[in-house]
């Protein structure tokens, strides 16, 4: 399946298939994460040098990166349950 898919096609995707993307979409996930902390610490340092009226800018771009953190963890958490529902379906 590639980006260009039309989401429709998706009905057709065998529950393997499901389980693959699953996986890559965790994997992508998990990447956003660490991109999210990473800029998250630089954005904490960057506060501590600025002044008072550029860290309060600052800070508000910090609140935003927190909450694209939190999405991905939603996401994450979403898809731990897809991949657990297979364990479930195997068993």
């Amino acid at each position: 399946m590639t980006p260009e898919t039309p989401p429709d096609a998706i009905v057709g995707v065998k529950p393997d298939g499901l389980i693959a993307l699953a996986h890559d979409f965790n994997n992508e996930l998990a990447a956003i994460l660490n991109y999210v902390s990473l800029v998250d610490e630089e954005i904490a340092a960057e506060i501590a040098l600025r002044p008072s009226h550029e860290a309060a800018r600052l800070s508000a771009v910090l609140d935003d990166v927190g909450e694209i953190g939190a999405a991905a963890e939603r996401a994450a958490r979403l898809t731990r349950q897809l991949l657990a529902l297979r364990d479930t379906l195997d068993a």
